[in-house]
């Protein structure tokens, strides 16, 4: 069974109706049966009376539903205005009081669709976008709480299809902008489910308090492991840096405070403002090093897309240059090094350069075919 509507879920007027389709109850969609139960079809004018947004989901006999991944199927049967798509996110932005990251992913991947749509204006407003989130000139905690596993799933989701839109959209500008805009991801699809459960593992292998468990009272850990069940991101790649790094200078918070600021622009007070607040200092306890150190790589499975080490691990098998990967596995081991930096930008450096290479042609090239 579809389920559909116009716009945004509007009631189709009667003449766009397909056979047996029946109405739902006042001005909302309707629902129409697939033929043979796998084709559907609808028949829009070609004029001003043709609605812009065709909108819809699909529900099987069982009652269950596919909405695609939270971003409904949905297709443009004419390019939209960009008046009638900026104000509706620019008022969920500024007036929402349960917002942030999560609920801001959800109206990226619901409004991608149709910003693409709107050509070169709407994918810079896109990048716009992105680009004031990842800044924080956009809120990231306003009361919206929610599971790693569904951030998870929605940064794949969203990065995934903007993937596939800078491959294959028609307009070399577009592609280009949507580049740029998916290069300030997180690509998601880590093991969301081991940043709850691992944080917990931790503490009560090591005797660490846990809600009413009993432990070693370290309240640092325990109001952190409450924000990465609840509003885990990026921030906690930076949290658990700083908390390595704290742990190796033998108690060092100055150390935590140095390496919170360079890695994720956050002061320690700004940990105090998280919908689940951090407002007590780590303990110093040197045998939980190991153990979070393979926990921070989980974190950054999930949150750090443009990471050097996510992306290196994410093409394992896939780099048949055996040169070339023993160039990027040196880099990795090195990047800590001086001369780092320009092995990638110059090509230079011990202990040899990174050969030129030019894999795939440039997003924007003039003349190039759709999805090059």
């Amino acid at each position: 069974m579809v389920h559909w509507g116009v716009e945004d879920w509007n009631r189709p007027a009667d003449d766009f109706w397909p056979p047996n389709t029946r109405d739902t109850g006042g001005d909302g969609p309707v629902e129409t049966p697939l033929d043979n139960g796998t084709y559907f079809s609808a028949r829009f004018p070609d004029s001003d009376a043709c609605p812009q947004r065709f909108v819809a989901v699909l529900r099987d006999a069982e009652s269950k539903w596919d909405n695609n991944g939270g971003a409904n199927y949905a297709a443009h049967l004419r390019p939209p205005g960009m008046t009638s798509i900026i104000p509706g996110i620019i008022t969920r932005e500024a007036k929402d009081t349960a917002w942030g990251l999560m609920p801001r992913f959800m109206l990226i991947n619901e409004s991608l669709d149709a910003l693409v749509a709107a050509g070169a204006d709407g994918a810079g407003f896109l990048l716009s976008w992105v680009r004031l989130s990842t800044n924080r000139q956009l809120d990231w905690y306003r009361g919206y709480n929610y599971q790693s596993k569904d951030m998870d799933h929605l940064q794949k989701t969203v990065a995934d299809r903007m993937a596939l839109l800078a491959r294959t959209h028609e307009d070399p500008a577009v592609r280009r902008t949507v580049r740029a805009a998916a290069a300030l991801l997180p690509r998601g699809g880590g093991d969301a489910e081991a940043i709850r459960m691992g944080i917990l593992h931790i503490m009560r292998d090591n005797g660490i308090k846990e809600g009413h468990r009993p432990g070693i009272d370290e309240k640092f850990l325990e109001q952190w492991h409450q924000k990465l069940h609840q509003n885990s991101n990026k921030d906690d790649i930076a949290i658990g840096e700083a908390y390595l790094a704290f742990l190796r200078s033998e108690g060092n918070f100055d150390e935590f405070k140095r390496v919170l600021w360079e890695v994720g622009g956050l002061a320690w007070e700004d940990l105090a403002k998280f919908s689940q607040p951090i407002v007590n200092g780590p303990m110093y306890l040197p045998h939980l090093y190991d153990a979070f150190k393979g926990y921070l790589w989980v974190i950054k499975r999930c949150h750090a897309g443009a990471d050097f080490d996510v992306c290196l691990d994410a093409a394992e098998g896939r780099i048949w240059d055996d040169d070339l990967k023993w160039q990027l596995r040196d880099l990795q081991k090195n990047k800590g090094e001086w001369w780092a930096p320009g092995k990638v930008r110059a090509g230079g450096g011990p202990p040899s350069p990174l050969p030129a290479r030019n894999p795939t042609p440039p997003p924007c090239a003039a003349g190039e075919p759709p999805g090059a």
